[in-house]
């Protein structure tokens, strides 16, 4: 009788606890916004799990389904190091890779990527530079075809350089991509308008950011092992953009305003943010294809992201 007793508090608590949580959903989505929640125990490792893309290790900040213009931010490129093991002689390259991209969603009818991707270097007669290890970063985008910005050194950007990046509706249709060096006076910078059939009509849209190490011809698959690692990249800013009565406003990319993800799991992917770099919707992605040891100093963290 005792067990009993226990079992059924025990299942009104429960189902007290579900009432609460269905009432935030209710009251969040009736005055217009949405609730996030920050999944920090084994809910968001199975949630995680269960909704990664396979065929990469990589991190990925999304805006909710609504009204937005596009996406924009500031990144510091961290310092890749590929695997030897991974090495393609048919190819004199690598099987793994480093894209740091945007893009996003039109009502789950178009999916669009759009940013930098690692690739070799080319001298002034195309001809590739050094051995297979010597790569850069420069411009594409996806909208259902693969596309590359030419491969000169005007389109190249290294591991250290600090990059702004947009990815923006310019019309009903189409989305315009901007990469150029940060500060007032950028000597790289590259612009393509691009089409993208869904995007800027009727269909709400997602707009997200991501970093990733990839692994060529295995996109769809589970990720194959590799100590490739990508390490220190930083968002030092990055936001959703909004329009309100003709004016843009600029909604950071926190958890307060999206929901984050670190695939295939979060021992791959450690995240450091401060306060200050949250508000702007900035944090450092390191990423692993063979998770390091374990700090002995957790890393600091305003919020309680997956694991950050």
């Amino acid at each position: 009788m005792l067990y009993v007793k226990k079992a059924f508090s025990r299942h009104r608590r429960n189902l007290a606890l579900l009432l609460l949580v269905a009432g935030m959903i209710f009251l969040g989505n009736s005055n217009g916004t949405n609730f996030f929640f920050s999944l920090t125990d084994k809910t968001e490792t199975s949630y995680e799990c269960a909704n990664c893309y396979p065929g990469a290790y990589y991190r990925k900040v999304a805006s909710e389904y609504a009204d937005w213009q596009g996406i924009e931010g500031v990144i510091k490129i961290g310092q890749p190091t590929l695997d030897p093991a991974r090495y393609n002689p048919r190819t004199n390259w690598s099987w793994d890779g480093f894209n740091i991209y945007m893009g996003g969603n039109a009502g789950g009818l178009q999916e669009i990527d759009a940013g930098l991707n690692w690739a070799p270097v080319l001298d002034v007669n195309g001809r590739r530079v050094g051995d297979g290890t010597v790569g850069a970063f420069h411009a594409f985008w996806r909208n259902g075809a693969w596309n590359d910005a030419p491969l000169t050194s005007q389109c190249y950007w290294y591991p250290g350089d600090v990059v702004k990046m947009s990815v923006v509706v310019t019309e009903r249709g189409k989305l315009r991509l901007t990469i150029c060096d940060a500060g007032p006076n950028p000597r790289r910078i590259f612009i393509q308008e691009f089409a993208a059939s869904y995007f800027g009509g009727r269909a709400r849209m997602q707009f997200k950011r991501v970093n990733d190490v990839a692994q060529h011809g295995n996109e769809g698959r589970p990720v194959i092992p590799t100590h490739t690692q990508i390490v220190g990249a930083a968002w030092q800013e990055c936001y959703l953009l909004h329009t309100v009565n003709g004016v843009t406003v600029r909604v950071p990319t926190n958890s307060a305003n999206t929901y984050s993800m670190s695939c295939p799991h979060k021992r791959h992917v450690r995240i450091v943010t401060t306060h200050e770099l949250d508000a702007k919707g900035g944090e450092q992605i390191s990423i692993y294809g063979t998770p390091p040891a374990p700090l002995a100093v957790p890393f600091q963290s305003a919020h309680s992201f997956n694991g950050r």
